[in-house]
């Protein structure tokens, strides 16, 4: 691979990287009190804690609920950048040695 190629890689994996970074997606708890907004490069933008869930006496409860959430968030997030990897495998596969 020459130069000019390296560069237009280098190019596309740096703005995919971006891409990654502002898809979002927001998943919410079974009772809707617990909000998370993840960002397909797996890193958390919002969360958002409904002032009902807060219950001192139940501080556990509320502990597992924000934990699946924000797994559940961090899964949805993986499976979007996923996704949009499938798109550009092509055009990494080249950079990446294969054929593409």
């Amino acid at each position: 691979m020459n130069m000019i190629e390296m560069v237009k890689q280098a190019h596309a994996m740096r703005k995919l990287q971006k891409e990654m970074e502002a898809k979002t997606v927001e998943v919410k708890s079974k009772d809707g009190l617990i909000s998370v907004v993840a960002r397909g490069d797996m890193s958390i933008k919002l969360l958002k804690i409904d002032p009902q869930a807060i219950d001192p006496a139940k501080a556990d409860r509320l502990s597992q609920a924000i934990l699946s959430t924000v797994n559940s968030a961090l899964d949805e997030a993986k499976k979007a950048a996923a996704a949009d990897m499938a798109k550009h495998a092509g055009s990494l596969s080249k950079f990446l040695g294969g054929q593409g």
